[in-house]
């Protein structure tokens, strides 16, 4: 009942404030994202050590003006990426990636 009741506030969440989530992103796709971002300008923050695509949780955000990025990676659920739908829709175009709407429930 708890975990229904967290899911749907969670989707509410994304819906009020316009977010999408990118799930299920190979490590080797991951890392790149954080790269290419970073090059471009976004800044990473929250990262106390590199990305390591063996280690169990690693996590960071990424920065741009007043944009965030929240990146997750989980060694058994490979990474996730979420934030404004419009970043994460061209980020998921550029990288052949599918957008939810909703992270899917765990």
């Amino acid at each position: 009942m708890f975990a229904m009741f967290r899911h749907q506030w969670v989707a509410y969440r994304y819906k009020r404030n316009d977010l999408n989530i990118i799930e299920k992103i190979s490590a080797g796709t991951f890392e790149q994202i954080i790269e290419q971002y970073c090059s471009q300008g976004w800044e990473k923050t929250d990262a106390f050590r590199p990305f390591d695509a063996d280690s169990k949780k690693w996590s960071c955000k990424l920065r741009k003006g007043h944009q965030t990025l929240n990146c997750l990676w989980d060694r058994n659920k490979a990474g996730s990426i979420s934030g404004m739908s419009r970043i994460i829709g061209s980020m998921a175009e550029q990288f052949s990636l599918k957008v939810n709407q909703t992270p899917s429930k765990r």
